[in-house]
């Protein structure tokens, strides 16, 4: 019996060790876990994470920004090189830009305690079907 009771609360030791372990990789607003360094940009003072894989359109230029640093290993780390940030057809620069790096175009979107806006949602939804 004793070897049960171990069991138990070696696996509710476990779980809660998982559970406190996961809780780094924080929700990054779209319904899908990412891990707490989600690719995140600052452009013009506001905070972007990148979306994903969705169906956008850029438009005209509007100038540069960073990758910000991954902090949650606890080193100190230099922001990434250069990206430059493109306006996200149909949505406002202050919800969304698009990001070019060496590997394509991103897109990148504000978000709040709900998430993402409703517009970039929307995308996230029609890139979906």
């Amino acid at each position: 019996m004793n070897r049960r009771v171990f069991s138990r609360y070696t696996a509710l030791a476990l779980l809660v060790m998982a559970s406190s372990m996961s809780a780094g990789c924080a929700d990054p607003g779209n319904g899908e876990n990412g891990a707490s360094c989600r690719k995140m940009v600052n452009f013009q003072n506001r905070d972007y994470w990148e979306i994903g894989d969705v169906e956008f359109h850029a438009g005209e230029r509007l100038g540069e920004t960073h990758l910000n640093p991954c902090n949650d290993t606890g080193r100190s780390e230099e922001p990434g090189g250069s990206l430059v940030v493109y306006e996200a057809v149909g949505i406002s620069a202050k919800i969304a830009v698009a990001v070019k790096n060496g590997q394509g175009m991103a897109l990148y979107s504000t978000r709040d305690d709900g998430g993402f806006p409703p517009q970039v949602r929307d995308l996230i939804e029609k890139s979906r079907k």
